[in-house]
């Protein structure tokens, strides 16, 4: 790997203590040149290396510094362990003939050690260990840890300046890379959600979660319109300090299908509260088909996912066809299962079958409120009833056809 930057964050969790490294866990016989980490390093139980964990060349001495190495590398940031594992800024531990030269360090290691974690860097063998780590610097008065192992003590810290100086020499540019959308992306005005209000004017980024609440509230309007709603809120608005999951309305006291004819909307939020906010009815209203209420106190407006239409003639249409179904009717009996004796499926057997399931009552109950059965039919079926008389009339059609077993 040549020229190579990670950028981030990395949480490593596990808690068996294995290797884990900025850029590299294990590098077997495997070369890093000129690389840059600059990353937040957290772990709870693993052997860290700030940019290789583990460096091994592997026992056959004859290609040492061909393979198995480290060199002209920068590591910036934080480390943050939970346990110890023998972590280093640098690296945990370099194996059999493994070549660490010339890497500069700004890590900031919280329970770690600065630069070799390893406490194998006192163990003295030529094979392995300190004897190939050489000529790596960290900056001082930047890069913190422990020095625990006498060895460690001979790594030398210096200036910024001199950490400067020295990494211009390594020709890393990965570090500079900047990603740049492709240009069907600015053809298509394609805008990632965490970006979808900055670029609207008057955005405020304080106002970022409001923004996404009237989403909630107005689900028909432009971003532009969403942004100027989100501004008037005052700060001390629940709609600006929490985040809403979901608006229901309300209409005396109570949850309600119809939202044309509301008083009042309860509004869930992520915490587990809500709150009931007081709406009425725009009378002004310059937007065709969409019902508008205005807030209480919050200086916005509230619009139902509905759209408004006139729908009186086909309302009548469909209570004109469920009047005329009768209980005991033959349309009715017809409608039940076939019995496996003929005397069993006459007219009176299945008049009686249908009076052991005494409906009567709850019938006639429904009879009496078609008007409500009526609207609920409409709204349930509101997505697939455009403006056209075609789809009325197809819609008459099929209910004339299910009717009974509605």
């Amino acid at each position: 790997m040549r020229n190579v930057a990670f950028i981030g964050k990395i949480n490593s969790l596990g808690d068996k203590g294995w290797w884990s490294g900025g850029l590299v866990s294990e590098s077997w016989r495997s070369n890093v040149d000129s690389s840059y980490i600059d990353a937040d390093i957290k772990a709870n139980n693993s052997k860290v290396g700030g940019l290789i964990a583990k460096i091994d060349h592997g026992v056959n001495p004859m290609d040492v510094k061909q393979r198995g190495r480290l060199t002209k590398s920068v590591v910036k940031d934080t480390m943050t362990l939970k346990n110890h594992g023998q972590s280093g800024g640098v690296i945990h531990d370099n194996y059999n003939w493994g070549w660490v030269e010339n890497n500069v360090s700004m890590m900031k290691v919280n329970n770690g050690e600065i630069m070799y974690g390893s406490g194998s860097v006192d163990s003295g063998d030529p094979d392995f260990g300190f004897h190939y780590f050489k000529n790596n610097v960290y900056v001082r008065d930047v890069a913190s840890g422990n020095v625990s192992y006498k060895r460690s003590k001979q790594i030398q810290g210096v200036d910024q300046a001199e950490a400067d100086k020295r990494i211009a020499t390594f020709n890393i540019t990965a570090d500079k890379y900047e990603i740049t959308d492709p240009l069907v992306n600015t053809l298509n005005n394609l805008t990632t959600r965490d970006n979808e209000y900055k670029t609207t004017q008057d955005y405020k980024a304080e106002r970022e979660q409001a923004y996404r609440n009237i989403e909630k509230l107005q689900p028909f309007y432009n971003k532009e319109w969403i942004v100027n709603q989100g501004n008037k809120l005052t700060d001390e608005s629940n709609l600006v300090k929490k985040t809403v999951l979901s608006v229901t309305g309300m209409k005396a006291g109570q949850f309600v299908t119809d939202l044309s004819d509301i008083d009042k909307i309860m509004v869930h939020y992520a915490d587990g509260t809500k709150e009931e906010l007081t709406v009425t009815a725009k009378t002004d209203s310059k937007v065709a088909q969409v019902k508008e209420y205005d807030v209480a106190g919050q200086n916005i407006v509230y619009t139902p996912n509905m759209v408004m239409k006139n729908r009186n003639q086909l309302a009548s249409g469909i209570k004109e066809k469920l009047a005329s179904v009768t209980l005991l009717s033959d349309e009715v009996r017809a409608l039940m299962d076939k019995r496996e004796k003929p005397w069993q499926n006459t007219p009176e057997k299945k008049t009686e079958y249908i009076k052991g399931l005494y409906l009567e009552e709850s019938f006639a109950e429904l009879k009496g409120n078609l008007e409500k059965l009526v609207s609920q039919i409409l709204e349930n079926e509101d997505h697939q009833l455009n403006g056209g008389k075609q789809s009325s009339v197809l819609y008459l059609r099929k209910l004339k056809i299910k009717k009974l077993k509605l």
